[in-house]
């Protein structure tokens, strides 16, 4: 007991030393995962963020983001993942399309990712940009304007890894912004706590 209670301090302490303020607001914290949201100028859509651990290697985490194809079973609301584009191992183009909610029409959008490899830190920064191979079309409501982060960060001799998702978006079109904002403030959560059984398949320990 005292072991989990000195490890959620440590993890608060590196979350207020890492990330501050800044206009952020903690809307709940289970699982030892932390959601927080802040207002974006001129959108009442809010932005997003989600901290936690990760019982594997930095390493490993990046690896299992890296499989493009099978984030489409398990990241939430993911049908569709591919890659549109590689154009370096650290820089590629993805396709995706998202569920949304009945009866709204489900999103799509192609997006940039670039990973920057540091020497405590992975860093993958993400960014919706257009893409020829991918055009909007009738089916799905594109997206156009999404900006995110994910910020894996070295601990305990990198046996564990602190998870940062942070990501802000326009849904597009007709969204009460009730539907959106909490649709979104269960992603970082979601996601993380997906990403830790990922984690686990020992196919990304290479």
């Amino acid at each position: 007991m005292k072991v989990l209670k000195c490890g959620t301090v440590i993890f608060l302490f590196l979350s207020v030393m890492l990330f501050g303020d800044n206009g952020w607001n903690a809307e709940f914290s289970k699982n030892g995962i932390t959601v927080y949201t802040r207002t974006v100028a001129g959108s009442d859509i809010k932005e997003f963020k989600g901290i936690g651990i990760i019982d594997a290697p930095v390493e490993v985490v990046n690896n299992a983001l890296d499989d493009v194809p099978n984030l489409a079973n398990w990241m939430p609301d993911c049908l569709v993942s591919i890659i549109a584009e590689k154009k370096s191992d650290d820089y590629m183009i993805l396709y995706q399309v998202i569920k949304t909610p009945w009866p709204l029409n489900s999103r799509d959008f192609t997006f940039e990712t670039r990973i920057i490899k540091e020497k405590d830190k992975i860093i993958r920064t993400v960014k919706a940009v257009p893409h020829s191979s991918y055009p909007p079309t009738r089916n799905y409501v594109r997206i156009t304007n999404m900006t995110g982060q994910w910020t894996l960060l070295r601990q305990d001799n990198n046996t564990r890894t602190l998870a940062t998702y942070q990501i802000k978006t326009d849904p597009a079109g007709n969204i009460p912004v009730s539907i959106a904002n909490t649709t979104s403030k269960k992603l970082p959560y979601e996601t993380i706590l997906r990403l830790r059984e990922q984690a686990k398949n020992s196919k990304y320990n290479k």
